[in-house]
């Protein structure tokens, strides 16, 4: 069940703020349910908008990902339909290793990929997300030729 989330507050670990398509987070604690229903929040509205999420998280200050966290975000993952790219960078040898776990157990799950990435740096990380961008692009155009979706397709 998806909750009311028109009136949720980020929490003060958590920084977003969206440049044009892509949407930008720093975390700075840990990343908990608070942190998990404040993002998945703006990634709706950004596939509203774009048809797609292009995502830049900075995990360099995140210090864990909590149980809850982890369950909303492989339960959201599994029932996506929305092309998606995310890039993660600084974050730690733990958080990587759980944040592929889950990734990859939603693939086996799903059967769909899930296209994150890891890296040291925010050009690097840019620089893949671009690639992305247009790869999502002709996704949510192949998308909408064939669905035609109003409130994406316009």
């Amino acid at each position: 069940m998806i909750p009311d989330t028109s009136t949720l507050v980020a929490p003060k670990h958590l920084d977003m703020h969206c440049e044009d398509d892509l949407f930008i987070a720093h975390v700075r604690g840990p990343y908990d349910a608070a942190v998990a229903w404040s993002m998945e929040r703006t990634y709706r509205a950004q596939v509203e908008k774009y048809g797609y999420r292009l995502v830049l998280i900075h995990a360099e200050k995140t210090t864990t990902i909590t149980p809850e966290a982890r369950r909303l975000m492989a339960e959201w993952n599994a029932a996506r339909m929305d092309p998606a790219a995310g890039a993660v960078v600084g974050a730690s040898f733990t958080t990587k290793t759980v944040a592929r776990l889950l990734t990859r157990a939603v693939e086996m799950i799903t059967g769909k990929p899930i296209y994150i990435r890891f890296f040291d740096s925010e050009p690097d990380a840019r620089a893949w997300l671009d690639g992305q961008r247009v790869r999502l692009k002709q996704e949510t155009a192949i998308s909408c030729s064939t669905i035609k979706a109003p409130d994406v397709c316009a």
